[in-house]
C-alpha cells in the first residue's frame, strides 16, 4: 500500500469542515457552542493557527484557518478529541461525535480567500427554511448570526478574553480597503451584493441558474485543492508522484481519481438500480441522473468539468444537478440517509 501523505506545509491556508456522525447534532445549546469556541481559542495559541472564519451550524461547523506550521492534523485532532470528550460528558452519550475524519481543502489566497469567507458566512442562511425568505432577512440573520466570526467583520467589536481571534485585514484588504472602518463597509456591501446576485439567479428558470457562482468549493480539484493551475501544480509536487491523499485530510482516496469514467458510470447505476444509458438519457426532472451526478462527484471524485462530459452536459448543468441534490439533501433527512447509504454502497464497490 502506498504511503498515505497529508496536504500540510507551513503557511497552509484551508477551509475545513467537520460533522456530526450520521448528520446528528453537535451542538445542543450555547453552551456547547462556546465549549468548542473557547477550544478553538486554545488551539490557536497551542498550535499556531490564524483564524480567518468560522460559523458553528447543529449539525457541522466550518473553519478558513492558515497554519503557520505543518500541523493541521495535529490542530484539529486536539480541537475534535477534546470537544467529543466534553460533549460526551456532558450531554451523557458516548462513542464517536464527528462523522469520521474532519475534511480540509488547501487554497490558494488570491481569489478565493474572500469568496471562501463569504460562502462560510452565509451558512445560516443555507439552511431548510432560510433560502426563499425576502433578501433583507437572510441579510439580517447574516450579520446577527451569533455563532460565526461575521460580527468582527462588520461590526467595530471588542476582542473578547478566551473567545477566538479572527484575523480581518487579509480579507477586507481583497475589497481594497485599507482601514479597518473601510472594510467593514466594504463587507457590509459585499455581503448585500452576494445575496442580491443569488435571488437574481433564483428568479432565473431552473436550467438557466448559476448556482455554482455562489459556491466556491465547486472549482475544488483533486479532491482537496482551490486554486488555479500553477498552485494545484504547488500542490502535486508537494503529494509527490504517488499522489496518494490522506481521508484525514481530505476524506478521499486517489484510487477512485484512477477509475475509468465507463466503470464509475457502471457503479453508480448499479446503486441506482439503473441502465447506464437510462442515466446519462437527457429529460427535465431527472431524479435518479441528477443523483448520479451527485454520486460522481461525491464518491467518485470528479470535478463538475469531468462529470459534464461523462453526462453530455455543460459544467455550469452538471454544478445545478449536484446542487439540487444537495439541497434536497439538506431538506430531508429521510432522503439523505438514503443519498448517504448509496454513497457508501458506491464506495464499496469501488474499492472491489
Amino acid at each position: 500500500m502506498a504511503r498515505k501523505l497529508r496536504v500540510e506545509y507551513p503557511g497552509a491556508l484551508y477551509h475545513v469542515t467537520a460533522r456530526g456522525n450520521d448528520r446528528q447534532r453537535i451542538f445542543r445549546s450555547d453552551a456547547d457552542r462556546g465549549h468548542l469556541l473557547g477550544l478553538l481559542a486554545e488551539g490557536q495559541e497551542r498550535y499556531e493557527v490564524r483564524l480567518f472564519a468560522y460559523v458553528l451550524m447543529e449539525t457541522h461547523y466550518h473553519l478558513v484557518v492558515r497554519t503557520e506550521h505543518a500541523n493541521l492534523h495535529s490542530f484539529m485532532h486536539y480541537l475534535n478529541t477534546a470537544y467529543t470528550v466534553w460533549s460526551n460528558k456532558r450531554n451523557g452519550r458516548s462513542g464517536h461525535l464527528f462523522e469520521g475524519p474532519y475534511k480540509a481543502i488547501v487554497m490558494e489566497e488570491e481569489g478565493y480567500l474572500l469568496s471562501v469567507s463569504g460562502y462560510v458566512h452565509m451558512n445560516p442562511v443555507r439552511v431548510r427554511g432560510w433560502r426563499e425568505k425576502p433578501m433583507e432577512e437572510r441579510l439580517a440573520r447574516v450579520m446577527d448570526y451569533p455563532w460565526s466570526s461575521v460580527r468582527s467583520y462588520v461590526k467595530d467589536v471588542a476582542a473578547v478574553e478566551g473567545m477566538p481571534r479572527i484575523e480581518c485585514d487579509r480579507v477586507w484588504g481583497g475589497l481594497g480597503a485599507s482601514t479597518a472602518k473601510e472594510g467593514r463597509r466594504q463587507y457590509r456591501k459585499y455581503l448585500r451584493g452576494w445575496l442580491v446576485k443569488e435571488q437574481e439567479e433564483r428568479n432565473k428558470p431552473e436550467g438557466k441558474r448559476d448556482e455554482a457562482a455562489f459556491n466556491p468549493l465547486g472549482e475544488v480539484r483533486m479532491g482537496c485543492v482551490l486554486g488555479g493551475d500553477r498552485f494545484r501544480d504547488f500542490v502535486q509536487d508537494l503529494l509527490g508522484p504517488d499522489r496518494v491523499l490522506s481521508e484525514e485530510i481530505v476524506g478521499a482516496k486517489q484510487w477512485r481519481r484512477d477509475i475509468s469514467f465507463d466503470r464509475l458510470l457502471e457503479a453508480v447505476a448499479d446503486v441506482l438500480r439503473a441502465a447506464p444509458d437510462e442515466l446519462r438519457r437527457r429529460r427535465r426532472n431527472h431524479v435518479r441522473r441528477d443523483a448520479a451526478m451527485y454520486l460522481c462527484r461525491e464518491a467518485g471524485e470528479r470535478t463538475l468539468k469531468e462529470i459534464g462530459r461523462m453526462f453530455a452536459v455543460k459544467t455550469a448543468a452538471a454544478g445545478h444537478a449536484v446542487a439540487r441534490v444537495k439541497r434536497r439533501r439538506d431538506e430531508d433527512r429521510r432522503f439523505a440517509a438514503a443519498l448517504e447509504e448509496q454513497r457508501r454502497a458506491l464506495i464499496s464497490k469501488l474499492e472491489t
